[in-house]
């Protein structure tokens, strides 16, 4: 029978006091886990990795979940899909557009999609760095000349 609200809400709050009271706890729960696991592996091997089995296609079914809800973004918020992205990401070489920076991304979400607040106009992908000193600049062309050449001023 599934846990009620109340009681889930009870045991999180029991077991963080028991953590808070002894920082080994969540140690030996981790210890007992392993020793159920490898317990269950022995007595019944079969359904055990049949549990591993549907695990891992749920695992598989929460990546395609996480595409499909990172393409509805994309496509609600700046009116490109996912593929759209991985095309910019490709004609950029995975590296920023900013002259000067080319940061190579680690990854395609790792690479911020860069756009015209006013318009809502796609431009190109950022590093963080380079999409927040944009955005900390509010796109203002002249501001950010103005903090350039402050910078050269004081070298």
């Amino acid at each position: 029978m599934p846990l009620t609200d109340a009681e889930r809400a009870y045991k999180r709050e029991y077991r963080l006091r028991r953590i808070a009271a002894d920082p080994l706890y969540s140690r030996r729960l981790a210890d007992d886990a392993m020793r159920s696991r490898r317990k269950a592996l022995a007595e019944r091997p079969e359904e055990y990795r049949a549990t591993l089995r549907e695990n891992d296609r749920r695992r598989n079914a929460t990546e395609a979940r996480k595409d499909y809800t990172a393409n509805r973004g994309l496509l609600k918020r700046y009116g490109i899909t996912l593929a759209d992205k991985q095309a910019m990401f490709d004609a950029q070489l995975g590296r920023c557009a900013i002259e000067g920076c080319g940061q190579p991304f680690a990854s395609l979400p790792e690479a911020y999609l860069d756009h015209n607040h006013e318009t809502g106009k796609v431009r190109d992908l950022l590093c963080s760095s380079c999409n927040l000193a944009l955005g900390h600049g509010r796109d203002n062309a002249e501001r950010l000349r103005s903090l350039a050449a402050y910078l050269d001023k004081h070298k």
